[in-house]
Formats: C-alpha cells, structure tokens, sequence
C-alpha cells in the first residue's frame, strides 16, 4: 500500500533522517554499524539522536532514555546506545516511529540527524538515506521468505535503499574477490562490506582469569562463541535467544560451573547491560567483549555519500 501510494510516509525536513535496516529477521549487525554512525556523526560534533522500536521493553510509548532507565524500560540496544554514548546523543524509543519523532522535535529542537534503527520495513517514516545490511554467510539473494527462510519481506525490497552494506564478512580473505560482493556490485547500488572487531575482556566484576564461560543471546551467537574459542580457554557456552530477558533461574547452571572451574563469565555488551543488574552477578568474576563494526571495501565512498546527511549544514534545514 505504501509502494502503491494508498499509505503515505511522513518525511521530517527540519532534520535528516538515516535508517539501518535489513530485510532478514536478525542477525544481521545492525547495532555495530549503528554505533560505528553514532562515532562518526560524534567526531563531526553533530547533535544527534536514536530512535528505534526498543524491542523486547516493558514500557509502552514514546520514552526519552534518562538516568533511571534500565534494558527493561529501553529494550538492550537502545539501552546500550545510552550506557554507551550517555548525554552525548539522545535516545528515544516508540513503537510508532512517528511518534517518536515528534516527540523529539519537541523536546530536542537542537538534534539535527536521527539515526533509525532496525526501520527499513517501518514505512510510515521516509528517511532521507537507508542502508540495507545482509550478512556474507546469508545474503538476502540467497535467502527465502518466513518461513522457508529468513526474510521478512521480498527479495526486491533492497531497491528502496540508498547503500547496500554486505556485513559480518571474513577478514582473513580479500572480500572483493568472494562470489557475494561480485553479486552485490551488479545491483547498481552503493555497496561495501564490512566485518566485525573484538576487542579484550572488560572485566564488569572480579578478576580476568584463564577459563572462561561463554554466555551470549545475540541473533546469532556463533561467531561470538567461535571468537572465544579462538582466543582463550572455554570451558563451555550458554546460547540464548535474541533479546532475552534474563532472570537469575536462567543463570544457575552457568554461575555453579563458573565457581566449580574457577572460571570467568564473558558474555556480549548487549547482554552486559542486562546482566549487571542480577544479584546472583554481584559476587563472581564476569565481564563483556566490546564489539566493533570495520569495513574492508567501500569505506571512502560510503563516508561520501553518507556524510551530507549525516553533518547537514544547518542552513539546508527548513525550520518549522
């Protein structure tokens, strides 16, 4: 209905409005590149916002991040970008992303780029550039719809995005070479490829030890177990969905094997952000591994062609 034009998509003109998406139900490394958005436009000295759906709350509405907040009021991500990045950007959640823009022309006239999260099939809005993300082991040429695959929406939908961005891609080899970015450069897109960086162990409680146990409730946890694996002394790991809301049942198991092997807890900073409330997490060793999107093709032009929207000059705007 939106394609046909029956539903209209509200565009916001006082600001500039960037949308990271996909077309599968996860997994995709969407909060990377998100946060690698939110470094850059910081570096630029923009004021900006995020605004996503705050998936997995227990709030309703429009809510503005505070200090009182936790994961359950913001959802993780959202959560994240706010323990992250703090007064520095503002963050917003609403299930009806209109609402959460209103909100924010209300209450922060001076934000001047908003970043969407996870809104490609979010239509009412119209942003002003979208990314699309697929990842190299599944892209979304090769992927089906619900529920024969992943996708939650046709194969064409990549059409209606300004970038096209092939992520979680191997850094060992030269992506430029491998069949998908060949596919992905006939589509007539702006195109790149990225991967993903871990960084060291921060310990959240106790001291960094030799064995580690591996707890992660990402859309996919293998490459972060796979990680681990590579780089330290796993003793086991603990898969959880996506976006779990954890309670101190779901973690006995995983604290009685870490005091029985001496070992250390290491999970994700999306589940870190969830976990350090638990009080059966006050009293053993844990920690998280950051996690960094890089690109590996296509930085320069990408960079390019995002930055007038994402370090607009303030007298491009349309003040209402």
């Amino acid at each position: 209905m939106y394609d046909v034009g029956i539903f209209a998509s509200r565009h916001f003109s006082e600001v500039r409005i960037i949308s990271v998406g996909n077309l599968s139900v996860g997994g995709t490394g969407k909060t990377p590149m998100v946060e690698y958005l939110i470094r850059k436009g910081l570096d630029m000295h923009v004021s900006l916002a995020v605004l996503s759906r705050g998936y997995g709350r227990t709030t309703k509405g429009v809510r503005i991040a505070s200090p009182v907040d936790t994961a359950q009021d913001l959802g993780d991500e959202s959560f994240g970008y706010y323990a992250q990045f703090g007064e520095r950007i503002r963050v917003v959640v609403a299930e009806r992303r209109v609402e959460g823009m209103t909100a924010i022309r209300a209450h922060f006239p001076d934000v001047r780029v908003v970043i969407l999260d996870d809104a490609f099939q979010h239509r009412a809005l119209k942003p002003d550039y979208s990314l699309l993300l697929t990842p190299f082991h599944l892209p979304f040429w090769k992927d089906y719809l619900l529920p024969a695959g992943r996708l939650r929406e046709a194969r064409s939908g990549f059409r209606r995005a300004d970038a096209l961005i092939l992520t979680k891609c191997p850094h060992a080899q030269d992506v430029r070479e491998s069949d998908g970015w060949k596919t992905l450069t006939e589509m007539e897109h702006l195109c790149a490829a990225t991967s993903v960086r871990y960084g060291d162990i921060i310990s959240m409680q106790g001291k960094t030890k030799s064995q580690v146990i591996a707890v992660a409730g990402l859309a996919d946890n293998r490459p972060f177990f796979s990680f681990l694996e590579a780089n330290y002394s796993v003793v086991a790991c603990f898969s959880f969905p996506d976006h779990k809301r954890y309670q101190a049942t779901d973690l006995e198991e995983v604290v009685q094997l870490a005091v029985a092997r001496e070992a250390m807890i290491v999970t994700t900073f999306k589940d870190a952000v969830k976990l350090k409330d638990l009080p059966i997490f006050q009293t053993i060793s844990w920690g998280y591994v950051p996690i960094e999107t890089y690109f590996l093709a296509g930085e320069e032009e990408f960079l390019k062609n995002v930055t007038p929207f994402l370090n607009p000059s303030t007298e491009s705007f349309d003040h209402p």
